[in-house]
């Protein structure tokens, strides 16, 4: 059947891998929250009304590009 140190190796190989996925689905899922951020301020449904709300479209969306790049 093995020893326990054998198991208890295993197990924690097989915990630092779930650990290691897990992180990388919320990498990914902070990711596509940013670009769906940065995404709707620049490509707005409406159009901007005054000069400050396509300035703060711009801002919000290089901010959200700046968050990917870091």
């Amino acid at each position: 059947m093995g020893t326990p140190d054998i198991w208890l190796c295993e197990w924690n190989a097989i915990m630092r891998r779930i650990e290691s996925i897990d992180a990388r689905l919320w990498q990914g899922a902070g990711i596509l929250l940013v670009l769906s951020i940065g995404g709707i301020s620049v490509f707005r449904w409406t159009p901007p009304d005054t000069r400050e709300e396509v300035i703060l479209g711009y801002v919000v969306g290089l901010f959200s590009v700046a968050v990917l790049i870091v």
